[in-house]
């Protein structure tokens, strides 16, 4: 197993592989968006038509989504570690509310969805 890739460094590389075709910042927003609906498509295939894409077809297209944004976050200068741990605590605040409020009904919907 290689080392774990941070978000700095993750940003870092996609920077400096992508410099040569670097989208302009709309065209980074809509990348993101195309993968983000591979993934969506995938999911659709497998939990409405019976589809079973393979686990790495998944992991490539939710990869892709990750890239996109580390490409997005550059184009208009957002450090994404630093706003990734910032939401990490926001979260840490915001989610034992949530799991008051919603968190049975989201235990139903996984047990009927997830099976």
């Amino acid at each position: 197993m290689s080392d774990p890739l941070d978000l700095a460094a993750l940003q870092q590389q996609v920077a400096a592989l992508l410099a040569p075709v670097a989208h302009p910042r709309v065209g980074a927003a809509l990348a993101l968006a195309e993968e983000a609906g591979e993934v969506c498509k995938l999911v659709l295939e497998r939990e409405c038509y019976g589809a079973a894409p393979a686990p790495e077809q998944l992991a490539g297209e939710l990869a892709d989504v990750v890239v996109c944004a580390a490409e997005l976050a550059t184009r208009y200068g957002v450090d994404l570690d630093a706003a990734c741990r910032a939401k990490l605590e926001d979260l840490g605040r915001r989610v034992p509310g949530w799991a008051e409020k919603l968190g049975p009904a989201l235990e139903r919907a996984r047990g009927r969805m997830d099976g």
